[in-house]
């Protein structure tokens, strides 16, 4: 199957679907800029329980109000509605497992004009709706390169979830980022490449995401204190990349080196972008441009 490349605006993650997104043969695709949640008025159709601000969304795309509501009677019970808002067509009430320990969130992105999902997120796993099939899948626990030992209860607790396409990204307290490749059948996690640890918790991990036959680097980051996620991607737009052989340990120190690129390339895992090099460095093998980066 032929799969066309999607750029996107704003956060110009070109890497949406792990997997490119594919074109309609009879539309003409249309990419909006994402938003936090998109623009809606006040509730176009009636819940079924309390619903939080947060978990609302609205697609312009096809007019599907979907909410997370919570049972009046019992807190502790969820249902996800999926509304046909041109109607108030109530398409579909799914409840949602037992989640003790937090109430359940929708994405704060889902950007799915092709995959046509939903993601939520429990304190410390994630679910998948997909709203062509009306299927809910899950539990899906997030994957780390290496142990986390975590610092008490709230250790790996969901901060943050986006869905992109097929490309399911998130950041865990005290954990670090995690990604998952949704085209599969089967969810698979997306490991980095490159981890540096910062202690305990601070991980500032280097995923490679594969898009079109090229390669987009992303280094996401998390700021406790404004509550805001970043990708921080690090190229304008994908591009080929050699990559070392063999898996190796994914543990680094603050530089990860791509010495096999002409010009080689380097890589600040702490501040989470490229190093300039000089061109007489970036001609040097890895263990020189580590020793010049070591000076600096």
């Amino acid at each position: 199957m032929k799969l066309q490349h999607v750029i996107f605006s704003a956060a110009i993650f070109l890497l949406c679907g792990c997997r490119p997104a594919e074109k309609s043969n009879n539309q003409t695709a249309s990419i909006e800029t994402p938003t936090e949640q998109e623009a809606m008025p006040a509730l176009p159709c009636p819940p079924g329980g309390v619903v939080l601000p947060e978990n609302i969304h609205f697609s312009h795309h096809d007019q599907l109000f979907t909410c997370i509501s919570r049972d009046s009677l019992d807190p502790q019970k969820h249902h996800l509605e999926i509304w046909d808002a041109t109607i108030c067509k109530l398409v579909s009430k799914q409840e949602l497992p037992a989640n003790a320990n937090a109430d359940y969130q929708l994405a704060a992105i889902n950007y799915n004009r092709v995959s046509n999902m939903i993601a939520i997120s429990g304190a410390q796993k994630v679910w998948v709706y997909n709203l062509a099939e009306k299927a809910l899948t899950g539990p899906f626990t997030p994957v780390f390169a290496q142990q986390r030992p975590g610092l008490d209860a709230q250790s790996g607790n969901i901060e943050r979830l986006e869905l992109w396409e097929y490309c399911l990204l998130g950041y865990a307290t005290d954990f670090g980022a995690f990604a998952f490749d949704l085209e599969s059948v089967t969810p698979q996690p997306i490991l980095p490449v490159a981890e540096y640890s910062e202690g305990q918790t601070g991980f500032h991990s280097l995923f490679m995401i594969p898009s079109n036959g090229y390669v987009q680097a992303i280094i996401p980051g998390y700021d406790p204190q404004s509550a805001q996620f970043s990708l921080r991607p690090l190229f304008p737009k994908p591009r080929t990349l050699e990559m070392p052989t063999g898996k190796g340990n994914p543990m680094a120190d603050r530089y990860f080196v791509l010495a096999q690129n002409k010009p080689a390339l380097a890589i600040d895992l702490k501040e989470g972008q490229l190093v300039n090099l000089p061109p007489q460095v970036a001609s040097m093998n890895s263990p020189d441009i580590r020793k010049w980066l070591q000076q600096e």
